[in-house]
């Protein structure tokens, strides 16, 4: 997670919730490639809202 610039605090709890819910409703998703894409792009749309 810290590869992808995910911060550290509460924030990385939310981000694992978030990409477990996205699993949960497409399995396909489960895999390092498309998790480690989600988080960038989570990370960058946090970077684009503060």
């Amino acid at each position: 997670m810290i590869a992808v610039g995910v911060p550290q605090g509460k924030g990385i709890g939310k981000l694992l919730n978030d990409l477990l819910e996205k699993v949960l409703e497409q399995s396909e998703l489960n895999n390092r490639e498309h998790l480690l894409s989600l988080m960038a792009e989570a990370v960058q749309e946090g970077t684009r809202n503060e």
